[in-house]
């Protein structure tokens, strides 16, 4: 905001975007380094800059979601360094973003509690992160209109009008999910995402469960 009122412009905040995500390039570089202990990690943060969904944000319009992913990029080194105070500012900063970062987050705390050992900081993030998540959702969000409805429901009314009936088909007729899952379209951008890494991703099932609430929603 302070920079806006100085600089009111809509390309200050395309500036402000592109610049929070290249900037998440800093804490996986100095992350790589401490793991693969040699400078060679820092060829990682060079990856995450030229990896192409990477590309494709920064290119495409502006969206208050692409700036979380230079905060979750710093909060996940910051946690790794047990700097848990700035881990927190970035966790806030991140959720502040959009309403559905929270279920990522929550997934990480899952993670952190059950891979890292971290029981204290990850139930924090996961129950906290949860907890904004559904309140945003269910009830601040429909508050402002549409008749109290969840405003995202459109997007699956395929499935169903109501929240309820999409849960309800989605549990029922999984042969139906699957069917749509496994469309064309949808399995070419799912390769698309994974081919620039080699399909590395896929050897860290746990790391990439994090990431699940996020291909719930692309497919």
């Amino acid at each position: 905001y302070p920079f806006f009122y100085i600089f009111p412009h809509a390309e200050t905040i395309i500036t402000l975007e592109v610049l929070t995500i290249c900037l998440g390039a800093i804490p996986i570089a100095l992350y790589a380094k401490n793991e693969l202990e040699t400078n060679l990690g820092y060829l990682i943060g060079c990856v995450y800059l030229l990896y192409p969904a990477i590309q494709y944000t920064l290119l495409y319009d502006f969206g208050f979601l692409q700036f979380s992913i230079g905060f979750i990029s710093w909060g996940i080194y910051f946690c790794y360094k047990r700097n848990y105070i700035c881990y927190i500012i970035m966790v806030i900063l991140a959720l502040m973003c959009r309403e559905e970062v929270g279920l990522t987050l929550f997934l990480y705390g899952l993670y952190l509690i059950a891979k890292e050992n971290k029981k204290i900081i990850g139930s924090i993030t996961a129950l906290s992160s949860l907890l904004y998540s559904l309140t945003a959702l269910f009830i601040i969000i429909p508050s402002f209109g549409n008749e109290g409805k969840f405003l995202k429901l459109g997007w699956y009314q395929h499935y169903g009008s109501s929240f309820e009936e999409i849960v309800i088909t989605i549990l029922t007729n999984p042969l139906l999910i699957l069917d749509d899952l496994t469309s064309i379209i949808k399995i070419v951008n799912l390769i698309m995402f994974f081919l620039p890494l080699c399909f590395l991703p896929l050897l860290s099932p746990s790391i990439l469960f994090i990431t699940s609430i996020n291909f719930g929603y692309i497919f």
